[in-house]
C-alpha cells in the first residue's frame, strides 16, 4: 500500500488519522488489516470521510437474528459520511406483484446520470439454497424457509401468500443488512421490491431513516399501486404467475410512510418513469441532470 500516499498520525494508542486520495484504494484497504481496532479512528480523502467508533470486539455473541444488534452495528462502527452533494442514494420502489416495479428499477437504472446498484426481493430469492426456496418442488426446508400457501381473499376468491420460516426471515434481515452496507460504502442504491413482511420492511424503513436523519444517505419510498382488474390482467401476462398480485394488493401498502404513491394503472411505464423520476430529480440532486 505504500503507492497510496499515505499520511498517518497517531495521537494516542488509541487514536489514528489516516488519509490518502483515492476512494477505491482507501475503502478496500478497510478489508486488508491497515486500520487497526481503536475507539475512533476518521479516514479522510475527498469526497468522503469514514468514522469508525465504538467497534464490537466480539460479535459471536450478537444473535444471528438480532436486527437491532445488527443496525447498531452499522450505525455506530462504520458511518461513511459524505459531502452534501454526494450522499449515497437509496430509492425503494415496493408494491404488488405484477404493478411494474422490476420495469421501473430497469428504467431508473438506464436514466440515472450516477450508478444505481439494484437489490431487491428477486435477487435475494435467486440466492437462496433449492431446498430453502419457495419455488422447489416438495423442498426440505420449507418450513424454515420460504413457502407458497394458499389464502382465502376478503372477495372469498382464492390467493397465495408466501409464507417466511425463521432461516427466511435472517434472510430477509442480511438483504436490508446488506443494502445498508452497500450505501455504507459510498455506493447507490435502487430496491426493487420489499417483503410482505411488515416486521421486516419497518425495521428497514427505520434504520434508512435513521442514517437520513443523520446526514449519512438520501431516501426516496415509492409505492406503486393499482386496480385489482389491472393487476390480475398484468399477472395473466407473466409466463410464469405467482398469483401473489391480489393478496400483496389487498395488504396495502408496504412502507410505513411512503413519500410517494403511484397508481399505475392506467399509466403506461413511460408514464410510470416520468413521474417517478420528476419527484427523485427534485428530491435528489445528482439526479437532476439526469
Amino acid at each position: 500500500m505504500a503507492d497510496l500516499a499515505l499520511e498517518r498520525a497517531v495521537s494516542s494508542p488509541r487514536r489514528a488519522v489516516m488519509s490518502w486520495s483515492r476512494r477505491d484504494q482507501w475503502l478496500s484497504s478497510l478489508g486488508h488489516g491497515d486500520l487497526e481496532p481503536v475507539d475512533h479512528c476518521t479516514i479522510e480523502g475527498a469526497p468522503f470521510a469514514v468514522e469508525i467508533t465504538n467497534p464490537v470486539d466480539d460479535h459471536r455473541n450478537m444473535g444471528a437474528a438480532d436486527f437491532t444488534g445488527m443496525a447498531n452495528l452499522l450505525l455506530s462502527t462504520i458511518v461513511i459520511r459524505v459531502n452534501t452533494d454526494d450522499r449515497p442514494i437509496c430509492i425503494v420502489v415496493n408494491g404488488p406483484s405484477a404493478v411494474g416495479k422490476s420495469t421501473l428499477v430497469s428504467q431508473l437504472q438506464t436514466k440515472s446520470p450516477v450508478p444505481l446498484l439494484r437489490f431487491g426481493i428477486d435477487q435475494l430469492y435467486g440466492m437462496v439454497p433449492p431446498p430453502w426456496a419457495g419455488g422447489t418442488p416438495n423442498a426440505r426446508n420449507s418450513r424454515e424457509g420460504f413457502s407458497y400457501v394458499s389464502v382465502q381473499l376478503d372477495d372469498k376468491t382464492s390467493g397465495r401468500v408466501i409464507r417466511n420460516g425463521v432461516d427466511a426471515v435472517r434472510m430477509l434481515r442480511a438483504m436490508n443488512a446488506a443494502i445498508i452496507s452497500i450505501l455504507m460504502s459510498g455506493m447507490n442504491v435502487v430496491v426493487d421490491g420489499q417483503p410482505y413482511e411488515r416486521h421486516i420492511t419497518d425495521e428497514f424503513y427505520h434504520c434508512v431513516q435513521q442514517h437520513v436523519s443523520a446526514g449519512h444517505i438520501e431516501a426516496t419510498f415509492v409505492e406503486l399501486t393499482a386496480s385489482r382488474d389491472a393487476l390480475l390482467e398484468r399477472q395473466s401476462r407473466h409466463a410464469h404467475p405467482a398469483d401473489l398480485s391480489i393478496a400483496q394488493h389487498q395488504a396495502g401498502l408496504i412502507s410505513p410512510n411512503p413519500d410517494f404513491v403511484l397508481d399505475t394503472a392506467r399509466l403506461s411505464s413511460e408514464e410510470v418513469l416520468a413521474a417517478v423520476w420528476d419527484r427523485l430529480a427534485e428530491r435528489h440532486r445528482a439526479l437532476a441532470t439526469g
